[in-house]
């Protein structure tokens, strides 16, 4: 039994360099979120309404709902299924922390859709400050400081992963990159992301010590986010960039799949800009049967009050 003790004190006080967060950290969060996933369209409901009591102008951005007055938007059913999106993807985020990559991918794709609409690193500042000062009322006794420090890092992960990514280029979307690194080798991986830390003029030798330095332990996908999004890194050109490098490494096959996808892609975005409204496209985004299965219960209640 003491072994076990000195073991569950030493992996609460290790670090996981990748989070920044201790492992006693991580376990208050998720433990503190399972009070959140007993009730997740009430508090969705309630975080998206302080948020926009808050910031009154961000409602008129949601067109199913911005002329609904405040006090009738908890029995609104789109915007249930608005606020069912928000807190379930704070969820799987929250239940990947023991999966950095698999965690930093979830929100890469999360911020994709919301930058492609137009969402600001501000607003997502906004949410974050109204969602921590929730937190108190939310939690009630078990909000102590620990947990409190444990949240605001966390947060401050989250949403500053967010926002790098949103200034950053997204040229290249997480299935593209997904596709590549399953077929690169490890080496291929790695020269490719010298190649295109450095510009085309740069010596070979350069290369090849950049290509050193690449971290062999780093998986390749993880590799690419990094460079998708780093603000300094391909802006606008990633696609030409990558098909570029790609075609240097021999690997023609994978040139060709990428520059096919991307005019697919602008073909399925124009199509959709000309036939979908805003509120359809967001529809196509949600896990229709969860929200349904929420939005049943929380209706449920309503109705007994």
């Amino acid at each position: 039994m003491f072994q076990t003790l000195l073991d569950a004190l030493l992996n609460d006080n290790k670090l996981d360099e990748k989070l920044g967060l201790t492992g006693k950290q991580k376990r208050l969060v998720q433990n503190t979120w399972a009070i959140v996933r007993k009730d997740e369209v009430s508090v969705g409901v309630a975080l998206v309404l302080a948020f926009f009591k808050q910031y009154p102008e961000s409602k008129k951005e949601f067109k199913s709902f911005k002329d609904v007055p405040l006090d009738e938007l908890p029995k609104n059913k789109r915007f249930q299924a608005h606020c069912i999106n928000i807190v379930a993807t704070l969820g799987k985020v929250i239940e990947q922390m023991h999966d950095p990559e698999l965690m930093e991918a979830t929100l890469i794709n999360f911020t994709e859709k919301h930058k492609a609409r137009g969402q600001t690193p501000e607003q997502f500042e906004n949410l974050k400050q109204v969602i921590l000062e929730a937190f108190p009322s939310l939690f009630g006794k078990h909000y102590t400081s620990d947990v409190q420090e444990a949240w605001k890092k966390t947060l401050d992960l989250i949403f500053s992963r967010i926002c790098q990514v949103i200034h950053g280029t997204i040229d290249v979307n997480l299935s593209e990159l997904e596709y590549l690194a399953a077929r690169l080798s490890p080496v291929e991986c790695r020269r490719l992301i010298a190649a295109l830390h450095y510009t085309s003029y740069d010596l070979p030798s350069s290369l090849a010590e950049a290509e050193r330095k690449v971290d062999e332990e780093i998986p390749c996908l993880r590799l690419l986010l990094h460079w998708n999004n780093s603000p300094d890194e391909g802006r606008g050109k990633t696609h030409a960039a990558i098909v570029h490098r790609l075609r240097q490494l021999n690997r023609n096959d994978l040139a060709d799949w990428l520059g096919k996808t991307t005019f697919k892609q602008l073909g399925k975005d124009l199509d959709n800009a000309i036939t979908l409204s805003f509120d359809e496209l967001a529809e196509e985004e949600m896990e229709t049967s969860t929200s349904a299965f929420h939005i049943a219960n929380y209706t449920q209640s309503c109705a007994k009050h």
